[in-house]
């Protein structure tokens, strides 16, 4: 427990210094730093989140659980979309993802380049697991932001049945 304590430490000031660079970087760098600062929160938050999952099947659930929040704080703070949807998933929790999804789900820094919301990268996944179901069955504080997921240039075409299905629910 307190190896995993001093690893969240370590992950937390990892992903500040790199936080920091993106918010220092030149125009010409930004795709490269934050390149490195999303690899960055793959790399050193997915292990813990790993850690938690063993410590909770192991029957260490209070450690497990406190490290799943801890996780879970750190990638609300570094934008860790991912992380914040796999834990979300783990938990099987919807309303857990819906508050991330409101609240947009980050707390620091603004960074250059950083342009999609977590309720669109939320919709991006569900998608891309084949559960379109789960779009449609978002709760009503979310159906502009479905709307405009599914009006999104380029992607359009691909999700025209998606919206004709929004938009019928929508006149219900």
């Amino acid at each position: 427990a307190e190896g995993t304590a001093v690893a969240a430490d370590a992950a937390d000031g990892a992903l500040a210094a790199l936080a920091a660079a993106l918010a220092a970087s030149e125009p010409t760098d930004v795709a490269s730093v934050q390149g490195e600062y999303g690899a960055a929160q793959d790399a050193l938050l997915q292990p813990l989140l790993t850690e938690a999952e063993r410590l909770v099947r192991a029957g260490e659930v209070a450690v497990g659980q406190a490290l799943v929040t801890r996780v879970e704080s750190t990638a609300q703070a570094h934008r860790a979309y991912p992380l914040l949807f796999d834990i979300c998933a783990l938990l099987g929790d919807r309303a857990r993802l819906h508050a991330h999804m409101a609240t947009d789900a980050f707390q620091g820094p603004a960074a250059p380049g950083w342009t999609q919301s977590f309720a669109a990268y939320a919709f991006d996944r569900l998608e891309a697991e084949g559960k379109r179901s789960d779009i449609l069955d978002m709760p009503d504080q979310f159906t502009g932001d479905v709307a405009e997921w599914l009006a999104v240039p380029g992607a359009a075409g691909r999700r025209a049945p998606l919206q004709w299905l929004h938009h019928l629910r929508q006149l219900h």
